[in-house]
């Protein structure tokens, strides 16, 4: 399932499109599965960000990567706290009963979209498609796993978390 394109800026762009993207996955066994979303999110700049408590105690740095994409795997336990929307069936809210394949494709400038897209090819699609069937093995299971594909400038940035 792929929810709408947002329109975007002039200078910006989504780095893949849900067509490749699918070409690049056609081996992963849960791709029917995976829901596609779409993020436009310029973020906040630098200097306003040193100025936040969040930019201060991190002591942002100068260089900072630019978010590609993010793939994540999400199923909760069900508790007496949750609200009933969530855990009904046919709710999209529901993360409790059902597994939640998911990618979050960004937006990113015209600069870096030749630059992005190359590293993909060369290693980024491997590298996903490659967490997507290892990831495979905790469906089913209760936890949160995501893998962030950020861009430096110069390479690709892969970030994995895992929580059970």
């Amino acid at each position: 399932m792929t929810k709408k394109k947002r329109r975007l800026p002039p200078d910006m762009a989504f780095p893949v499109s849900v067509s490749r993207l699918k070409e690049k996955l056609a081996g992963v066994p849960q791709l029917a599965e995976i829901k596609i979303e779409y993020s436009y999110y310029k973020g906040m700049s630098l200097r306003r960000l040193r100025k936040t408590k969040y930019g201060r105690a991190q002591k942002a740095v100068e260089s900072t990567s630019i978010e590609i994409l993010t793939a994540s795997y999400v199923l909760w336990a069900i508790g007496l706290t949750n609200p009933n929307f969530c855990v009904d069936e046919d709710s999209s809210h529901n993360t409790y009963t059902n597994n939640c394949w998911s990618i979050w494709l960004r937006a990113i400038s015209l600069d870096v979209l030749k630059d992005v897209r190359d590293l993909l090819e060369n290693d980024g699609y491997a590298k996903l498609a490659e967490w997507f069937k290892n990831t495979n093995s905790f469906a089913g299971s209760i936890g949160n796993h995501r893998l962030a594909i950020s861009f430096d400038g110069k390479q690709l940035i892969y970030r994995q978390h895992d929580r059970y």
